[in-house]
């Protein structure tokens, strides 16, 4: 009779009387799989109070598909969305008292917190019919408020990013106290960067919940052009709220007849960086 082969914890033993006996062995363990954590993997609960609030600037950076997911399956987002407004407009807050304190202005101190916030929340507010009605037509069932949530998401990334800056934005103004352009220049550039960030953001969320759904292409080609839109809206509404940057008193300057948009007195700005 064929003799079986041993199984990896089974060990022959031979004997005095020139048998064979069978000695049963534990295997040591084995190591399991490596704990990754999934990109959905809950984060702590949140309280109700100001910082728990705010704390959802941390889900931003490190719970994004929580978030997007969230968002997405209607849960509290009432509160998610008065959330990532509050994270928007503080952080936004703060970054336009750094504009203001640069220029030694005492209007500029008390108007660029309130006016940069609006620049922002004004041209979400004047994309986002456009976002929800194009997004439904195309194949989206999200409501109004969802599609609202996702689009905030997007402010409250360029808060954050606005508020990160602060400190460099701080140093390149206090250090060339009469430099004009270059403070223009270095807070364009800021924002603008803020602004990218905050829309990718938002598109790489809105793209990921139509993954593998026929209207993806759809979506990812209206997206990239309402992208382009927002910007064009976000700088001429900057535009029409400056001045950010003099040493003036003026709240909003006026606006007549053949003023020129925003794209022309930043070129306009340019060569002066040069002289």
């Amino acid at each position: 009779m064929e003799q079986s082969l041993p199984l990896q914890n089974e060990f022959l033993i031979d004997t005095p009387h020139g048998t064979q006996t069978v000695a049963h062995f534990p295997l040591p363990p084995q190591p399991g799989p490596v704990n990754v954590l999934h990109e959905e993997e809950e984060p702590e609960e949140r309280e109700r109070s100001l910082a728990g609030r705010l704390s959802i600037a941390e889900w931003l950076l490190k719970h994004r598909e929580y978030l997007i997911t969230q968002i997405e399956r209607g849960n509290e987002v009432q509160v998610i969305l008065a959330d990532l407004l509050l994270v928007a407009i503080l952080p936004t807050a703060f970054y336009g008292l750094v504009t203001g304190l640069a220029t030694g202005s005492l209007m500029r101190i008390l108007t660029n917190p309130i006016k940069l916030p609006l620049v922002m929340i004004f041209s979400m507010c004047l994309c986002l019919p456009t976002l929800y009605i194009f997004s439904s037509y195309l194949g989206s069932r999200r409501s109004f408020l969802q599609t609202a949530a996702l689009g905030f998401t997007g402010l409250a990334i360029m808060g954050v990013v606005l508020a990160a800056f602060a400190p460099i934005t701080w140093f390149l103004t206090f250090t060339a106290p009469g430099a004009y352009a270059l403070h223009v220049l270095v807070n364009v550039a800021v924002l603008a960067l803020a602004g990218f960030v905050g829309v990718r953001f938002m598109f790489r969320g809105l793209t990921r919940l139509h993954e593998g759904k026929p209207d993806f292409w759809k979506q990812t080609t209206f997206l990239t052009a309402w992208m382009g839109l927002y910007g064009m809206v976000g700088a001429q509404m900057g535009w029409l709220l400056c001045p950010f940057f003099s040493n003036t008193n003026t709240w909003i300057s006026h606006r007549g007849p053949g003023s020129e948009s925003f794209f022309e007195a930043i070129f306009a700005l340019i060569p002066q960086l040069f002289r």
